[in-house]
């Protein structure tokens, strides 16, 4: 084996010399501003510390490319000690973690000295193989199975022999291994590093490596990649073998912090502090001078406040980058920045805009989850900065498409504007059910197998949705091309309608994060046309995007998603930074602004975009390492370009024009127990919610409060003239008519209003009465054939007095049964029995159940509501 001189310690000198030739600049350029030229010493000291640093960086680089062609085995090998006991038997191994001491197992010393517990000064001896020499060390006791090895004063390591250099912190999975020798020849041990406790696990074992934790007990294990030791073998148990973590801080604590540094290295600490000193004592005249080479420690007057909407999609990662931006700004003037972050889908914030944010949407960012106790809801600030999901929305804006004066709302820069990212539309699919399409689907082969029920497809609104806007556009241009209007408006509507009731009416990363939290959904779904990120958040088991999102584990192969790019028409996503016009009258504002989109646009922030599932800014067609990997995402070969604005707007709405009308039965749950059980008050937290018929306000409604005004906002889905409702309660105090159920108008829109209002709570829970009445009611022999009839059932409690479900079932159940969408509600709910009749019934249930759940009533009611419209998810 070829022999090289060690060159670490030319470490220390190396940054010496750069730390150097950095002071000596800063004192040249200060001597040539204050005193009119730069002194002699300032540039002779200056260009030899460059000399230096160059030649000895480029030395430590050859040794750290020498270091890296060595395999891990035969760093473990070069490093690794045998200790024998009195009769020359091989008991076990250590390796040197400084210059003067080694690692191993307490278990390798009892077993050397055949004592029964090891105690300060013993002695042992240990072997190196390469080179053939021998030492006798000193045992110091270590708590946690851990014993220390000291050198004699007057040894030191055999000259080849290297100290290990051990990681910072633990890596769960990374790839390990572990090799000594031995008398018949050398033992290897190799798989994957698990964290269970004080002994982690190695995990998953090469089958070529068939050493066992007894026979290499002591030994390093390191990581593969990058020859790091990550802790020594400590032996085997019934799960395999095991080790002893010995991180960089772990090894200082037991071995003391004395002997970390080596001889040359309190040049480093004394070169770094009098850079310290140097640009301390000149921070004075560096202030005045206007260059600001050191930002100020601290603000000068107020923080200039930006606020910035950003789509939903990316709304974390934006947040998070504003937060290091805002600690690292600094103006001309010494200001800082505070740089706030709303999170609004693309559609509904281009729709606040162009009313100039009459009705502010609220912020989807700090209500990501589901639970309304870890959020509180508030409403987006108007945006000085919209980060929207592609620029097609700013200009649907200026072209009045959403409004004569939406354009008035922009920032004057001739409808340039700078992308920070980019993505795909993708059809995203298990990875299981992929054959589902050919090899290189288009979008008229997902269409007409969704049409024909050969798969099931879930598709986010075009309304509001940038994904769906897309997907709507690439559908009908699809279908333009390949079929006559009758035609696609039928394969168009029938696509539609093969989402799966259960998995309508949510936006896609709602969706996508039922579906993972609920894993028997992904059964019903074959296809969904949305951003390949979605997918990539989906399979890196984080579908919302959360605050610390790291892409650490997948989902496991029978879960995962994966992207297929349709070989016809692939529309791009190029995340704009859109400033409004607040920015053209305050320069503050605006070049905080710009500060802000350049900071999205470095190195480091687009490294963030990377790993959060996006594609450079500026280049779609490229696939990152992290989509190929995470799910078999791929280059595009040519991005489509956007239809003209108007087009745009036609297909986006082209939706209510082919969507099927609905006919629903409204059933609500009036019985005692949605205001009271026991006397108890049965309410909800849920704070600022508005009565929508007393237009009181509290923090505590009841459950009936609460589903009374999911009623009213559910119903406003649903179209005039075309969709039709009727109304029932159970019990039925005051009504003495069958429900009717109404084509929708202003009238019959009054009327619900009140009905809904005069709902009052009082009686037992005649559940299965209810549902039998309602089917009872809806004659489906005049249904037409493109209607969709369903009953929409609200319900806290079983069924009092009891009956037999068994009988309810023979009646409504069966072919031709009318589905039931349940909702329950509350910790009386009878999920069992809701989930049985959705099920034979071919409807759906949601399930509302624990009490914190109640609050999302609204939400959940209106995406049923949604759902049924547009069949949309």
């Amino acid at each position: 084996m070829a022999q090289h001189p060690d060159l670490s310690s030319a470490k220390p000198w190396a940054l010496t010399s750069v730390v150097g030739a950095v002071t000596m600049a800063a004192l040249a350029y200060l001597q040539s501003v204050f005193q009119g030229q730069a002194g002699i010493f300032a540039v002779v000291a200056g260009i030899g510390c460059v000399v230096v640093a160059v030649v000895l960086n480029a030395l430590l680089a050859w040794d750290a490319a020498r270091k890296r062609a060595i395999p891990a085995t035969s760093a473990a090998l070069m490093m690794t000690a045998a200790v024998y006991d009195k009769a020359e038997e091989l008991v076990g191994y250590a390796f040197p973690v400084t210059k003067r001491h080694l690692m191993t197992s307490a278990a390798v010393v009892l077993a050397a000295s055949e004592a029964t517990t090891v105690t300060d000064g013993m002695f042992v001896r240990v072997h190196w193989k390469f080179p053939a020499e021998s030492r006798d060390v000193a045992v110091t006791a270590l708590p946690g199975g851990y014993a220390l090895l000291t050198l004699m004063p007057e040894d030191k390591l055999p000259r080849q022999v290297k100290s290990a250099s051990l990681v910072r912190r633990h890596v769960e999975n990374a790839l390990v291994v572990a090799e000594a020798w031995h008398g018949d020849g050398n033992r290897e041990l190799g798989g994957r590093a698990h964290a269970v406790g004080e002994h982690n696990r190695v995990v998953n074992l090469d089958a070529e490596k068939t050493a066992t934790g007894e026979e290499l007990i002591g030994a390093p294990l390191l990581q593969t990649g990058n020859r790091k030791v990550v802790g020594l073998l400590d032996g085997t148990d019934d799960r395999g073998p095991r080790y002893l973590p010995l991180t960089r801080d772990k090894a200082r604590a037991l071995v003391g912090g004395a002997s970390w540094w080596r001889s040359t290295g309190w040049l480093v600490p004394v070169a770094v502090a009098a850079v310290i000193a140097l640009l301390a004592a000149v921070q004075p005249i560096l202030g005045s001078g206007g260059g600001g080479l050191v930002p100020a420690a601290a603000c000068e007057g107020d923080a200039t406040r930006l606020s910035v909407v950003v789509s939903t999609e990316k709304d974390g990662l934006i947040d998070q980058l504003a937060t290091d931006f805002n600690e690292e700004y600094r103006g001309d003037d010494g200001a800082c920045a505070d740089v706030e972050v709303f999170g609004v889908n693309s559609g509904d914030a281009a729709e606040a805009i162009a009313t100039g944010w009459a009705a502010a949407p609220d912020d989807r960012l700090e209500c990501a989850v589901d639970d309304p106790d870890d959020c509180e809801v508030v409403e987006a600030r108007k945006p000085d900065l919209w980060l929207p999901t592609e620029s097609v929305w700013p200009e649907l804006l200026g072209a009045g498409e959403l409004g004569e004066d939406g354009g008035d709302e922009l920032a004057d820069n001739d409808g340039e504007w700078t992308s920070v990212a980019s993505s795909v539309l993708s059809i995203l699919m298990p990875a299981a059910r992929r054959e589902k399409l050919s090899g290189s689907p288009d979008w008229d082969e997902l269409l007409t197998k969704a049409a024909g029920g050969e798969l099931s497809i879930a598709i986010d609104d075009p309304i509001g949705s940038t994904s769906g806007m897309a997907t709507s556009v690439a559908l009908n241009e699809a279908l333009v091309a390949d079929h006559d209007e009758e035609d696609a408006v039928g394969l168009l509507r029938d696509a539609i309608a093969s989402v799966p009731d259960e998995l309508a009416g949510e936006d896609i990363t709602r969706l996508m994060n039922r579906v993972y939290q609920n894993p028997d959904l992904l059964a019903q779904m074959d296809a969904v046309v949305a951003q390949e990120q979605t997918a990539y958040l989906y399979n890196c088991q984080d579908p919302l995007g959360s605050d610390d999102f790291s892409c650490r584990d997948t989902v496991d192969d029978d879960r995962r998603m994966v992207a297929v790019s349709p070989d016809d028409t692939i529309y791009a996503f190029d995340h704009p930074a859109v400033p409004m016009a607040s920015l053209d009258s305050d320069e503050a504002k605006r070049s905080v602004s710009e500060a802000f989109v350049d900071y999205l646009r470095t190195k480091k922030a687009q490294k963030e975009f990377r790993a959060w599932g996006f594609r450079a800014a500026g280049e779609p067609e490229k696939v990152t390492d992290q989509l190929r990997e995470v799910i078999d995402a791929d280059d595009v070969e040519t991005v489509t370009p956007w239809p003209e604005p108007k087009t745009v707007n036609q297909w986006r709405h082209q939706w209510q024009n082919v969507r099927l009308p609905v006919r629903v039965l409204l059933s609500v749950d009036t019985s005692g127990s949605m205001e009271q059980i026991d006397g108890q008050d049965r309410r909800v937290r849920l704070d600022g919610f508005t009565d929508a018929c007393t237009e009181e306000t509290t923090d505590n409604p009841t459950y009936l409060q609460v589903a009374k005004s999911a009623a009213l906002n559910a119903i406003g889905e649903l179209k005039d003239g075309r969709d039709s409702v009727g109304l029932d309660w159970f019990p039925p105090a005051g009504k003495d008519t069958s429900t009717e159920i109404k084509p929708l108008s202003s009238t019959t829109r009054a009327q619900l209003e009140r009905e809904i209002c005069d709902l009052r709570a009082l009686g037992e829970t005649p559940l299965y009465d209810a549902i039998r009445d309602a089917s009872a009611s809806i004659d489906a022999s005049e249904t037409e054939v493109s209607d969709r009839t369903v009953i929409v059932l609200l319900s806290d409690g079983g069924q009092n007095p009891p009956q037999s479900l068994d009988a309810l079932m023979d009646e409504i159940g069966g072919e031709g049964a009318i589905p039931v969408i349940a909702v329950g509600i509350g910790d009386q709910a009878p999920i069992g029995v809701l989930g049985r009749l959705t099920e034979e019934t071919g409807g759906a249930l949601r399930n509302l159940s624990e009490p914190a759940d109640v609050a999302n009533l609204d939400r959940v009611l209106v995406d049923v509501f949604q759902g049924l419209a547009g069949k949309v998810s």
